[in-house]
């Protein structure tokens, strides 16, 4: 027997929700508006596609945090 979890990206510790350690990470990315980010275990926080952490990236992340213990809506990233 398999388990395959799947989520979504503002998961950033794998575990399935979006919560305030997964906000964490996304807090210490932030480079804001224009300003790429240099940092590789940051890329994952380049939520829209772009090379700069910002409150374009943060509306996503917000839009999928629910809290601990919460999936996450597989559309929230979208």
């Amino acid at each position: 027997m398999n388990l395959t979890v799947q989520t979504v990206a503002p998961d950033f510790d794998g575990d399935a929700d979006v919560d305030m350690e997964d906000f964490g990470h996304l807090q210490a990315c932030l480079t804001g508006y224009g300003v790429a980010s240099s940092i590789s275990t940051c890329w994952n926080a380049l939520l829209d596609g772009d090379e700069d952490v910002d409150a374009d990236d943060m509306a996503i992340f917000l839009n999928c945090m629910d809290g601990p213990a919460i999936a996450a809506d597989p559309q929230c990233a979208q």
